[in-house]
């Protein structure tokens, strides 16, 4: 969501946002997070609306984009998944809706064929990866190819956070001289390493990943397209577009207990 509100507020041209999502934990911190954030970053830009509804019961998001589109709202920021996700995004698009659906879970699998194109330009999903930048890293390029080739075009986004975390695993293993997971768990700790999108961090209070954010677009024609569609997720501006690191890290009340060395 700071990446979320960054971008946001970036824009410029977003003066009022409508918070809807499913009514049960992620929901409702994805609500939470949006309001403080953009009361904080951008206390001029409106809530237009927060509202909660029944996890996977509405069958039509119609009344529900109609209260939207007459808040006047400029942007929509989503928590949902799955069919509430798809249902809203038709609802919005059959109902004449052209500005932002911010997501998070806009390319799980099914969903591009679902949307279609009327969702091409509107939905944005925030994700660690956006496999149409051309990163520059010939082997996470070959990785992304060898992938496609193999499971058929996909959006590579929910695999490419595995290979961060065995990463990070085989670097911590290498950096502790042991396998041990009490020493394996230590070096993690503050452990830095060189990703395909520059540095990821593991934060030593509470093992959080720190890296690159990317506002991907819903695209027609990306070079990369997904679920064997000429539709895929594209960043529009990189500078807008790509939120750097040190600006997605939440401050932490972790209090974990360690063990002794």
């Amino acid at each position: 969501m700071e990446a979320v509100t960054d971008w946001i507020v970036a824009k410029g041209d977003i003066n009022s946002v409508y918070v809807l999502g499913q009514d049960y934990s992620h929901g409702q911190a994805v609500a939470a997070a949006a309001v403080s954030q953009l009361a904080v970053k951008a206390p001029a830009i409106a809530i237009a609306g927060n509202e909660l509804h029944p996890l996977g019961k509405v069958k039509d998001f119609t009344p529900y984009v109609q209260k939207i589109i007459s808040s006047g709202a400029d942007a929509i920021i989503t928590g949902n998944w799955g069919s509430d996700l798809v249902l809203l995004v038709k609802a919005a698009t059959d109902s004449g809706w052209d500005k932002p659906i911010l997501t998070y879970y806009g390319s799980s699998l099914g969903s591009a064929t679902a949307m279609g194109e009327n969702a091409v330009g509107k939905v944005r999903q925030v994700s660690e990866i956006d496999v149409n930048f051309a990163s520059g890293d010939a082997a996470q390029e070959a990785r992304i190819d060898a992938f496609d080739a193999q499971y058929g075009p996909d959006e590579f986004y929910a695999y490419h956070r595995i290979f961060n975390a065995l990463t990070f695993l085989d670097l911590a293993a290498e950096k502790a001289d042991s396998l041990d997971p009490k020493d394996v768990a230590f070096a993690l700790e503050g452990l830095v390493y060189e990703g395909p999108y520059g540095p990821v961090t593991m934060r030593a209070e509470d093992h959080q990943v720190l890296q690159d954010l990317f506002i991907t677009t819903f695209a027609k024609d990306p070079a990369r397209g997904v679920e064997g569609l000429p539709l895929g997720w594209a960043m529009e501006d990189e500078k807008v577009d790509r939120v750097a690191a040190s600006n997605t890290a939440s401050a932490t009340t972790c209090e974990m207990t360690r063990p002794a060395n």
